[in-house]
């Protein structure tokens, strides 16, 4: 995992041949008036997802992991409540992994949490447990699906 600020991105372009072309997209200028829903950028190789949940109360989520994409998590604008947990630490996997749509959950509840404010990014891998929207303030932000 890694938790950073947007002026920090180009210590991370060579980490992943898409990681310049996801920040490139995040740095449009209209980003905050993008619709909400999935936008393909490079095709399945890449493509963001826009949400825009707004506040919600804290609430306890599941973990969450991935096999084929590594997430980056952009705040746009608000905050977010995030949680994180090393997988090979997650205990309680709920059903199997569904290979279709690259998503398992776990029922972890002991995970460390961090807030992320406007222009943070978190990018994680598939070791990293991942809990996003444990609690929300006029939350709107982008999640990049990058292919390993």
């Amino acid at each position: 995992m890694i938790l950073s600020e947007f002026q920090n991105k180009d210590r991370y372009i060579n980490l992943h041949p898409l990681f310049e072309k996801g920040f490139v997209f995040l740095e449009k200028e209209n980003l905050s008036q993008l619709p909400e829903g999935k936008l393909e950028i490079d095709g399945d190789d890449l493509f963001a997802i826009i949400s825009k949940p707004g506040t919600s109360a804290e609430k306890m989520l599941k973990l969450e992991a991935h096999k084929k994409y590594i997430d980056i998590h952009y705040i746009i604008a608000g905050t977010e409540l995030f949680g994180w947990k090393n997988l090979k630490d997650c205990k309680h996997m709920e059903g199997e992994f569904d290979f279709e749509k690259d998503f398992v959950l776990y029922n972890d509840q002991d995970f460390t949490s961090f807030l992320l404010n406007k222009y943070n990014f978190v990018v994680v891998y598939p070791e990293d447990g991942h809990s996003p929207g444990i609690k929300t303030e006029h939350l709107h932000k982008v999640v990049l699906k990058i292919k390993l």
